[in-house]
């Protein structure tokens, strides 16, 4: 998943993490989109109770660079 700081820092809204392969997408919002994401590479990476369990199993199973978030 590549990040777009220039174009998300500080930028409120509605956000989608969507899944390449299967076409299977998150729906979120934030404040700070930006913020935001990089909160959720993190959870992810970590495997945290804290993220959603099916996003963390497409994550582990398919790898960060088959997803994308779209603003």
């Amino acid at each position: 998943m590549k990040l777009y700081r220039q174009r998300d820092y500080n930028k409120s809204g509605i956000y989608c993490i969507k899944n390449l392969i299967n076409n299977k997408v998150y729906i979120g919002k934030s404040m700070n989109i930006y913020g935001r994401i990089l909160n959720h590479i993190n959870l992810l990476n970590r495997e945290s109770l804290n993220e959603n369990r099916y996003l963390i199993r497409s994550w582990k199973k398919y790898g960060r660079d088959n997803f994308q978030y779209i603003v």
